[in-house]
């Protein structure tokens, strides 16, 4: 045997041994996770700014003492107010408001006759509308149900497809009409 001829079978050993141990894929994957890590932190380290830390900064305090009226109340001058089944209710629905009583809406017999139904204009709230179905509601239950106490309470009931500012909108538009005194927002099924 030639030099040449040995050299080759103990090459050819060598690659055997070398494929019969699973080394390579192991040092793959840990070369491979080096470099990431290691990309990560110079990604990290160009990003982040040289002043990153504490910000100094001079929040203005008011001196002023503020009096908080609800302390003010007295229990001769404080007055309960209760939600029975005359209590007004607004549904807001994405294409109109319903307007009615608890007992109107949640009875099948009545439904048709005391729901008054505000459309929306192009998709919209028109609160227009809605402010003149609410005086033309006030005064049509007033009568009917011969009760002055009834204009106090209003509950609204917005449907889980209306956006959160729209309700807000709603809401304070109907508390800066001055048409009830309390607002009450529900929720659940109804």
């Amino acid at each position: 045997m030639t030099h040449s001829t040995v050299l080759k079978l103990k090459i050819s050993k060598m690659k055997k041994k070398l494929s019969d141990y699973r080394w390579s894929t192991f040092a793959i994957i840990l070369s491979i996770t080096g470099l990431l890590i290691t990309l990560g932190l110079c990604l990290y380290s160009v990003t982040i700014s040289r002043n990153f830390g504490e910000v100094s900064l001079d929040i203005p305090i008011a001196q002023v003492q503020f009096e908080d009226p609800t302390l003010k109340i007295t229990a001769s001058s404080s007055s309960s107010h209760l939600i029975d089944s005359l209590t007004a209710i607004l549904v807001l629905t994405e294409k109109s408001f319903l307007l009615s009583n608890l007992d109107a809406l949640t009875n099948a017999d009545r439904y048709e006759e005391n729901v008054e139904i505000i459309r929306h204009v192009d998709g919209e709230p028109d609160l227009g509308n809605l402010k003149n179905g609410l005086e033309k509601y006030k005064v049509k239950s007033s009568r009917a149900n011969g009760r002055e106490s009834l204009d106090e309470v209003l509950v609204v009931y917005p449907t889980s497809a209306l956006p959160m500012p729209i309700v807000i909108q709603v809401i304070n538009f109907i508390k800066s009409s001055h048409l009830f005194s309390h607002v009450v927002l529900a929720g659940g099924t109804l």
